[in-house]
Order: C-alpha cells, then sequence, then structure tokens
C-alpha cells in the first residue's frame, strides 16, 4: 500500500491502474507472439526437413532443422502417441515446447525446426522441461552447422 501511496503521489493524478496498463501496452507483445508464420503447416514443409535436414539429438528429443528462406525460425511438432502415449502428457509437452520456442524464437537463425519426443521426456516436470528445452534452442543456435542468418 505504500508503494502505492508513493505512485499515487508520485504521478499525480494519474491512478496505479492507468500507469500500468500504460506499461503493459507500451511492450513489443507481437514481437514474442507465435503466430501461423512461426509454424510448420504443410506436409511438404515437415518433408522438405525430413529429407534436407540436419539432426540435434538430445537425451529427451531429437530436433531437425533445415534452413529456410523466410526471415523467422519456423516450428514443427511430431510427437507420436508411441513416446507420449496419453494426450494430457502429450499436449503438456507440446505447449512447453511451443511456450520456449515462442521466446527463443528471435535468437535463432532463418530455419525449420521439427521435435521429435524421445522416451523418457514424460519423466521430466513442467519446470524440467522448460529448462531442457530452452538449453535445446541455445544448442541449436550455437551450433556450427547454421550458415543461414538474418
Amino acid at each position: 500500500m505504500a508503494l502505492e501511496s508513493a505512485w499515487r503521489l508520485k504521478m499525480g493524478a494519474e491512478s496505479l491502474e492507468i500507469v500500468v496498463a500504460k506499461a503493459v501496452n507500451a511492450l513489443p507483445y507481437n514481437e514474442f507472439s507465435f503466430p501461423r508464420q512461426s509454424r510448420l503447416l504443410t506436409a511438404s514443409d515437415y518433408q522438405r526437413v525430413f529429407k534436407q535436414g540436419n539432426k540435434l539429438v538430445g537425451r529427451y528429443s531429437v530436433m531437425i532443422y533445415a534452413p529456410n528462406t523466410m526471415n523467422k525460425a519456423r516450428l514443427g511438432l511430431a510427437i507420436a502417441k508411441k513416446k507420449i502415449a496419453k494426450a494430457n502428457a502429450r499436449n503438456l509437452v507440446k505447449r512447453i515446447i511451443r511456450e520456449s520456442f515462442r521466446l527463443a524464437q528471435h535468437n535463432l537463425p532463418n530455419i525449420d525446426i521439427v521435435v521429435l519426443a524421445r522416451n523418457g521426456i514424460t519423466k521430466l516436470d513442467k519446470t524440467q522441461l522448460r529448462h531442457y528445452f530452452d538449453t535445446q534452442w541455445q544448442k541449436l543456435q550455437n551450433s556450427q552447422n547454421i550458415s543461414v542468418s538474418r
């Protein structure tokens, strides 16, 4: 409450709610969105990545990536029922991968990425899974096989 009073005194007539709303609206929200242009959508996109791509093999996933001609990284998910049997667990893994990619996409080169799950991925909790994929994006960013730049 003391902080709120100090803000109101400092801001004059503007209330704290207005100040917070202005600050939130000033954030570059669209830069961190995950629009359709950032996704692999067609079967031909997936086939091209599978045929031409390089692999980054991790303990819990395989990332297959190939350069693209677009101006951004794109993500595709191929999470098999055989690897994650329960639908709610599959959906959780996909949500966490998408969220992690959404925040890391601006640090990645112009590549198309397909993520495949491996056995044991369901043993990780949410924070471990998020940390794992954050480190995978870092490895992909630092990979020497990628020569495409923005």
